[in-house]
């Protein structure tokens, strides 16, 4: 199979690099997406507004919900430039989670009322789902919910949520029922992130990027605000996971880092000769660009399932695999080549590609979020070969 873009589409693709890179101030310098400071985080709020203007910050929704109406193709060639190009994003899950969850699952009031403020980029939305005892094993969560009235009264605690930017709303999932099976006794709820009771305490993981935890002390929460039926939340929830497709967007990050460290092997000389000269170099560069474009290609078969309304059972969590493992070993092969700079910080005068190497040596971190390398193992082990599951 050979996968090629129609003329139509790789003009689209010409359109939205320019369109991407027009908002970028002349010398943009990007750092990475988890630690933008305040002036890249304004640069961030700018460009949702301007995508929010053409439909493109919810490109795939119906363009009655304030949307592009794109296909799947489309979204991912507007997702996979705003990656490789670092286009600042304000962090949150209303575009690419919280919508198409609440276009499926959501009350008419509820559509009417988050729908036009997530597609014009107004509010900001974090999912809070995992908890201390409650991460890859989210079916554990332990975040109370006890019917008051009208309302929900919602104790417990959340973990490693958001960043230190600011945030509208909590897409959280609570245990309604402790009687019920596992599975069968959570509720998905939209909070208001100011309600009284609420408290952030910040984290600084050793990645760098802040972190919350979060505490949940008697907060009410309206019934109206509840994302699906009582007690159905697990089903509400996978659905929302299961939106995460392709992962073309963290490949296209990778190949950009990859793109800079052939550039820096090419433009830094030892022992009088180009990096790039050095056969082991290039042979180690060469075994990086294949697996890059091995995962490219795994990404947009996924995207092609989509786009085809084929089934998607193992597939996604076959790609998101690749990254999980490729990512680490990533880091480890780009320090070999490059030395000692590679373990220095931005902002220092010694350190390679702006430090981004750096930053990439702390990628392990990144492995546990959406499933941990061994969660995706058992699922392409009884989704994709059909084994049992374990005793």
């Amino acid at each position: 199979m050979e996968f090629r873009f129609t003329e139509e589409q790789e003009r689209f693709r010409r359109d939205v690099r320019e369109f991407l890179l027009g908002l970028l101030p002349p010398g943009y310098d990007p750092v990475e997406q988890d630690e933008l400071d305040e002036a890249g985080y304004a640069l961030a709020k700018h460009v949702q507004k301007a995508l929010a203007a053409r439909g493109w910050l919810c490109p795939g929704w119906p363009v009655e919900y304030g949307g592009a109406g794109m296909s799947v193709v489309e979204q991912a060639i507007l997702n996979e430039e705003m990656a490789y190009w670092r286009v600042p994003r304000v962090y949150g899950m209303g575009p690419g989670l919280v919508g198409p969850t609440l276009i499926k699952f959501g009350s008419d009031e509820q559509k009417a009322r988050h729908l036009p403020r997530i597609a014009a980029g107004d509010w900001v939305y974090w999912q809070a789902f995992s908890e201390p005892h409650a991460g890859s094993d989210l079916a554990a969560l332990r975040t109370r919910a006890v019917q008051d009235g009208d309302d929900f009264v919602v104790n417990g605690q959340k973990v490693y949520i958001g960043d230190e930017h600011e945030v509208d709303y909590l897409y959280t999932l609570v245990r309604t029922d402790p009687d019920a099976p596992r599975h069968r006794g959570i509720t998905a709820f939209l909070i208001d992130a100011r309600s009284p009771g609420i408290t952030y305490l910040p984290l600084k993981p050793l990645a760098g990027a802040r972190k919350n935890q979060i505490f949940f002390e008697n907060v009410r929460v309206p019934a109206r605000d509840m994302v699906g039926p009582v007690n159905g939340g697990w089903t509400v929830a996978m659905t929302s996971l299961g939106l995460e497709r392709s992962g073309i967007g963290n490949v296209a990050e990778l190949r950009r880092t990859f793109d800079e460290l052939v550039t820096y092997c090419r433009e830094t000389r030892r022992a009088g000769r180009a990096l790039a000269d050095d056969p082991t170099v290039r042979a180690r560069l060469a075994e990086l660009k294949i697996e890059l474009e091995r995962m490219r290609l795994f990404s947009w078969r996924t995207l092609w399932r989509q786009a085809n309304d084929l089934p998607l059972t193992y597939e996604p969590s076959q790609g998101s695999l690749q990254a999980k493992v490729f990512g680490p070993r990533f880091a480890a092969v780009a320090a070999e080549i490059v030395g000692p700079p590679a373990l220095i910080k931005r902002g220092s005068r010694w350190s390679a590609l702006a430090g981004r190497l750096e930053h990439l040596q702390r990628y392990s971190l990144l492995t546990h979020g959406g499933g941990t390398p061994e969660i995706q193992k058992n699922i392409i082990a009884q989704r994709g070969l059909g084994l049992p599951r374990g005793r």
